[in-house]
């Protein structure tokens, strides 16, 4: 499990969980607003759908991953991919499973 996974895991489990996730959300770079966006997911749903309509019509380029291969796409098109494939919940099982 990368550090950077890790360190998402540890934070997710912590108590003040909800207000990290929000504040990265609103403070980083694009890559740490989805995965700030995965966590709130589950931690503020309410908060998830307000803050992932800012994103829906953005032209930002996104870095993305899937497996050993990695790929720029346009945010507003990964946005569509969190809803159509369940995203955040396949980061969970993903991190889940690594910590087994």
């Amino acid at each position: 499990m990368s550090e950077e996974i890790k360190a998402f895991k540890k934070l997710f489990e912590s108590s003040i969980a909800r207000d990290s996730f929000i504040k990265l959300e609103q403070e980083a770079n694009i890559e740490g607003k989805l995965y700030a966006l995965c966590a709130l997911y589950f931690l503020d749903r309410s908060y998830y759908g307000k803050a992932i309509e800012k994103y829906k019509s953005s032209n930002e380029t996104v870095k993305v991953q899937g497996g050993c291969m990695q790929w720029s796409t346009k945010l507003s098109d990964q946005i569509k991919e969190f809803d159509e494939s369940d995203i955040p919940q396949a980061l969970k099982e993903y991190i889940d499973r690594d910590s087994e």
